[in-house]
């Protein structure tokens, strides 16, 4: 099934045009096997990225973890609570709370329950207004 790009060239079929082997862009597209024609109009139009990691100083280290960690809690708080496991959703409510604050963290479980896990949005409310009381 994978043919070479020598083959692809010589396929008119090939995104509806021919390849070009002196265009870099065209060749990395040719070399996307699955849903083709949209890999090319994505190279085609979006430029390539150089990505440069970020540097993070301690405390800009620190404030990223916490707030990943807080992410995945307001994710798994969702999950059992969509699942009807609220003592467990609050617990890791609680943890996620402690970490980010109760605005930041309420504002993405909720919508990670809502959207997600299609929890209706009176009871995801009725829920962190029980977990907001006992703080």
């Amino acid at each position: 099934m994978n043919r070479g790009l020598a083959q692809l060239a010589a396929d008119p079929a090939v995104d509806g045009n021919r390849v070009n082997l002196m265009d870099p862009q065209q060749i990395e597209c040719a070399k996307y096997k699955p849903n083709s024609q949209r890999n090319f109009q994505l190279m085609k139009f979006e430029p390539r990225q150089d990505w440069t990691r970020a540097t993070l100083d301690a405390p800009g280290r620190e404030m990223f973890v916490r707030k990943a960690k807080a992410d995945r809690f307001a994710w798994e708080a969702a999950e059992l609570l969509a699942k009807g496991r609220h003592a467990d959703a609050s617990n890791i409510a609680l943890q996620g709370i402690a970490l980010i604050g109760q605005d930041d963290f309420t504002s993405s479980c909720k919508r990670y329950a809502t959207s997600v896990f299609q929890v209706p949005p009176n009871a995801a409310k009725d829920f962190f207004d029980g977990v907001l009381r006992s703080v």
